[in-house]
């Protein structure tokens, strides 16, 4: 049976820290891509960018969204229209659907973590992290992955002891590729949970060089509001708008095709 090298791009969304205010949902989202299709994919999304703009323009998903930054970013310096740039928007989404490309995602919402697990408290950047392995590891295992590489969005500041994220999560993949979580004591034996075609090292991208992370940028934003606005639900409608144009490629249980617990997840369910 034929394998396959797998690459996962990761970005998160919302601030990592428990206390943080203004920031009640933290999210990891991510793509999976054979690393076979990765030319093929990004040539088709480098040439639909230039066919709405002179040169090659940065996905971000608060730009989308927020007026301000749209004008910033997208419409003043390249004279396009409100309604041209919408168009750009839906047929972006349209051309994701028919990539080859599966998305992942886990949302934290602080409260009811906190709730939850009073006694003891968890970083909700390590437990989200940790889960979205998970899934995958899941992927992985479904798809035949011979190899997995992580490629994670570059991680800017340190948390409130004074060190360094990227430093933080580093660790921690490393920690959970030994079987080491804080959840699942045996983790290595979990079936169908094999972590062992994991690269040890994660490797960190700029997202204005690298479309793929910028993709994870924007699936892992419709996650998590999908989880904000319709908690725990990822199947069924309501859908928020941008989830529904990214629901087609999420990853799914293959005997039931849900996307619950698989594609995504939300915690504490």
């Amino acid at each position: 049976m034929s394998r396959y090298n797998i690459r996962l791009y990761v970005d998160d969304t919302g601030t990592k820290e428990q206390e943080a205010t203004g920031s009640r949902f933290f999210a990891y989202g991510g793509i999976a891509i054979r690393q076979s299709n990765e030319a093929f994919v990004e040539n088709r999304l480098l040439a639909f960018v230039r066919n709405y703009f002179p040169e090659i323009v940065e996905l971000k998903s608060r730009w989308f969204r927020m007026h301000d930054l749209r004008q910033e970013h997208y419409l003043d310096p390249y004279g396009i229209s409100q309604d041209r740039f919408d168009q750009f928007s839906r047929e972006l989404f349209g051309l994701l659907c028919q990539l080859p490309i599966r998305c992942i995602g886990v949302v934290v919402d602080k409260i009811r973590q906190s709730s939850k697990y009073a006694v003891r408290r968890f970083s909700p950047s390590a437990v989200c992290y940790d889960l979205f392995l998970q899934r995958a590891a899941n992927f992985c295992s479904q798809y035949k992955g011979q190899r997995v590489d992580i490629f994670v969005d570059d991680i800017s500041g340190k948390n409130p002891k004074g060190h360094k994220w990227e430093d933080l999560l580093s660790k921690q993949h490393a920690s959970l590729l030994k079987g080491r979580s804080p959840f699942y004591k045996t983790w290595k034996s979990r079936p169908g949970m094999d972590y062992s075609k994991f690269n040890n090292t994660l490797m960190f991208l700029d997202s204005r060089k690298s479309v793929f992370i910028q993709v994870a940028d924007v699936c892992a934003y419709n996650v998590m509001r999908q989880a904000k606005d319709h908690w725990g639900n990822f199947d069924d409608s309501p859908f928020y708008h941008g989830y529904s144009w990214i629901k087609p490629i999420m990853h799914r249980d293959p005997d039931t095709g849900r996307i619950g617990h698989y594609g995504a997840l939300c915690f504490p369910d």
